[in-house]
């Protein structure tokens, strides 16, 4: 989090509007809004008195940040390591009890690997092998 969020994020925690922390702040709403939006660079003086404005130091600001940045990073390896324990239960899920086994030449079965019992058979082959015509009479 930047110096310039924190001051808009305890801002609007007080109530105080662009406008007001503007004009407290000896500065154009428009050049505020710039500035706390990341399109412009806060200068010390302007964040020394947006500090006098919020009624903290310039130490306590910084503090803020930088706990801030500690959090996110926090919720950042939080995040990741669950998506890492997601991913790696997922994919002893799909692969723990099957196994894939080649049971003739073109034909394959999927099976239970505890019971040994075939799951699924099939063979390989044309897809095309199925939709032959057929020359008997139809039963319709």
């Amino acid at each position: 989090m930047t110096v310039a969020a924190v001051i808009k994020s305890m801002a609007r925690e007080l109530g105080i509007s662009q406008t007001e922390l503007a004009a407290r702040a000896r500065m154009s709403r428009a050049s505020l809004s710039l500035k706390l939006n990341a399109r412009r660079d806060l200068t010390l003086p302007e964040v020394e008195r947006l500090a006098e404005v919020l009624g903290i130091t310039v130490r306590d600001l910084l503090n803020r940040v930088e706990r801030a940045e500690r959090e996110r990073a926090e919720r950042e390896r939080d995040h990741a390591e669950r998506e890492r324990e997601r991913v790696e239960r997922e994919r002893a899920e799909c692969t723990s009890d099957l196994k894939y086994k080649e049971v003739e030449d073109g034909k394959y079965a999927i099976a239970d690997k505890p019971t040994g019992v075939i799951l699924i058979s099939a063979a390989h082959g044309s897809i095309y092998d199925e939709d032959e015509p057929s020359c008997a009479t139809p039963t319709w």
